[in-house]
């Protein structure tokens, strides 16, 4: 089974990562012990969170 890093959300809004098989859903929250969903992670792309940061950024480098 390919293992891949996953990150992981409790009902207590703690978010913890896990190096673990791809099928694996659920685990228990490091932290509170409850259960843990896998959630989507927002992608990191060209150091840039949100093309809106990216647009600022651009935006006060061309008005300097």
């Amino acid at each position: 089974m390919p293992r891949r890093i996953f990150e992981f959300k409790c009902t207590n809004n703690h978010i913890t990562e896990r190096y673990i098989d791809a099928e694996t859903r659920e685990v228990e929250c490091s932290e509170c012990g409850e259960p843990s969903q896998r959630i989507i992670s927002p992608v990191l792309i060209g150091g840039y969170l949100t093309s809106n940061q990216w647009a600022e950024r651009h935006e006060k480098a061309a008005n300097k």
